[in-house]
């Protein structure tokens, strides 16, 4: 078995609930000129709600935002950016980050993050007047396509192996048509969740839209054990704190509930 790297074990301090060793230990990286460990520390503040914090170390990880390994990872080093200039009305910081950004990216750079490095800087110029998005795809038609697509499996000789498996994959019908409405049909129709975080995220989204803000934490509860990191500077879901419908049920405490419960294990 191979040896954990430095930032494999901070990392895995911090999946385990040790959230100050595992924040000493992505300090003392970050000091010794490992940048990407900036961004865990930006997590881990932004679960705080320490968002003065976050900029701060947005700023050092959008510098290596070449370095990082997946695409996941820097659009929310910048979603999170875009959140703490909000909370703290830091536009000027939030534009300098951008611009480090697309220095560190360099013209060659991913056009998609450019694009998105550019609607940071356009977010921090109208002081937040304009909202910070990103591009998503609408599904046009979603209800009805969603029906037909529940009806063609239910009319099939389709077996899932267990409960857990039909939710995932009718929720996830839900999520591929983004018809919320229809993942909270097929929840309280089966009454299991999904074990696909993608699938808990979205079905937490559904019932938070429809006023069901206990049962969507409750959904996020039961899941956040099954979420895993897709490299190791991630120590926590940022979508929660990101997604619209979801931001304003993660109360102070139900966060630090995240950081200390197990997961990606």
């Amino acid at each position: 078995m191979a040896k954990l790297t430095q930032l494999e074990a901070a990392q895995k301090k911090a999946l385990g609930g040790d959230i100050e060793e595992a924040e000493q230990a992505f300090a003392d990286l970050v000091k010794k000129g490992t940048a990407r460990a900036a961004a865990a520390l930006a997590e881990i503040s932004a679960y705080r709600g320490q968002w003065h914090e976050v900029l701060g170390h947005v700023e050092t990880s959008v510098a290596a935002l070449d370095q990082f390994e997946t695409f996941d990872v820097q659009i929310d080093q910048i979603t999170l950016c875009s959140l703490a200039a909000r909370q703290t009305e830091s536009w000027d910081r939030a534009a300098k980050t951008a611009e480090i950004g697309r220095r560190s990216l360099g013209k060659k750079g991913d056009p998609d993050l450019l694009k998105i490095l550019a609607r940071l800087a356009a977010f921090a110029a109208s002081h937040g007047s304009e909202d910070f998005r990103l591009p998503q795809g609408v599904q046009l038609g979603g209800a009805v396509r969603f029906a037909e697509a529940v009806a063609k499996v239910e009319g099939s000789k389709k077996k899932f192996s267990d409960p857990q498996t039909r939710a995932d994959h009718m929720i996830g019908l839900a999520r591929v048509y983004e018809y919320h409405e229809g993942a909270v049909q097929m929840f309280e129709k089966d009454n299991t969740l999904p074990g696909i975080f993608d699938n808990v995220v979205f079905l937490a989204a559904a019932l938070a839209k429809a006023g069901r803000s206990d049962d969507a934490w409750a959904v996020i509860r039961g899941g956040i054990s099954d979420w895993w990191p897709v490299e190791e500077t991630q120590i926590a879901p940022v979508v929660l704190l990101t997604d619209a419908s979801l931001a304003p049920i993660m109360t102070a405490v139900r966060c630090a509930e995240i950081l200390d419960t197990p997961r990606g294990s």
